[in-house]
């Protein structure tokens, strides 16, 4: 039996729960929520400023661009092993504006980690 931090309650923890502090209680969750959120805004100040976005924006567009060109360098090798006819340049031109129109966020759903630094 666990103690609720919010009603003092005893209540039964479910054994997916590592470290439980609040009952099911509707009032109860709430309350664990809110301290949640407020705990994470002051571990985390500039995730709602507009610098922070521009930063991670340029570090993701810094990080599918090298993955282009890691993908056309690919590509290329695999052209080459093939013997395909289509030249080059105009497969490049036009995967890089696919990949380009897709956008970070589409690309994104594709991989499985959350974080650029996943991938390196």
């Amino acid at each position: 039996m666990t103690k609720c931090k919010f009603c003092n309650r005893n209540f039964e923890a479910r054994p997916q729960v590592k470290h439980p502090v609040a009952c099911n209680h509707l009032l109860c969750q709430k309350k664990r929520q809110r301290e949640n959120e407020k705990e994470w805004r002051q571990r985390n100040p500039n995730k709602f400023r507009a610098k922070y976005h521009n930063t991670q924006r340029k570090l993701r567009t810094k990080f599918l661009s090298e993955v282009l060109n890691q993908l056309t360098r690919a590509i290329s090798i695999g052209m080459k092993m093939l013997n395909l006819k289509m030249q080059e340049s105009t497969f490049f031109n036009i995967f890089k504006k696919f990949f380009l129109q897709l956008g970070a966020t589409r690309i994104n759903k594709f991989w499985v980690g959350n974080n650029i630094n996943d991938f390196k």
